[in-house]
């Protein structure tokens, strides 16, 4: 019930966690120097479960069980609605961001596994060497076949940087960027 209030407090209704998959646990978090309870958010490669990441709901830490090397909800997303019409894709720097969208009934919303860096790297982009972005490479073929890819990032320096560095792997041409009403950093705020 903590998992559940803190979500409703953040605008996540317990439909939108149970629909995607969330649980919680008690969690060993370093911040908190012991066991705390966290929101897992359980990571698809497709249907099975690579690595859990362990949000710890008060004070602000991760943890991880398993692999961090795809995108958040990935498993779930469809690029074609009934009717042909073809959806964004939605990649968000966080899990409640994609949290918030699929809330708001986007449910095209993945998230990064690692957050932003804190600048953007220079030179070519080898994807045999990226492991940041390993995340980006193994979802190729579902970036790929959306027809624009949508960036929500936070409005921060790390958050744009993020853009910059996903808009050099999946092609800045196919990128669309979000910008947030006045005092909202991402898209859980806005909502």
């Amino acid at each position: 019930e903590t998992a559940y209030g803190f979500l409703a407090h953040r605008g996540i209704s317990r439909s939108t966690a149970d629909r995607a998959g969330l649980f919680s646990e008690k969690r060993f978090f370093r911040r908190v120097g012991g066991e705390a309870e966290g929101i897992a958010f359980p990571y698809h490669d497709g249907s099975n479960v690579v690595g859990v990441k362990y949000r710890c709901i008060e004070p602000k830490d991760y943890s991880w069980d398993g692999s961090s090397a795809c995108l958040w909800n990935i498993g779930r997303v469809q690029l074609e609605q009934f009717d042909g019409t073809a959806l964004p894709l939605i990649i968000c720097e966080g899990e409640m961001d994609a949290l918030a969208a699929m809330h708001s009934g986007v449910m095209n919303a993945v998230s990064v596994p690692n957050g932003a860096p804190s600048t953007v790297k220079e030179g070519k982009v080898d994807p045999k060497d990226d492991k940041t972005f390993s995340y980006l490479w193994a979802a190729k073929d579902v970036i790929q076949a959306a027809q624009k890819v949508i960036l929500c990032v936070d409005d921060d320096e790390p958050g744009k940087a993020l853009a910059e560095e996903m808009a050099r792997r999946i092609g800045k041409a196919r990128c669309w960027y979000v910008e947030y009403p006045d005092g909202c950093k991402d898209l859980n705020d806005v909502l």
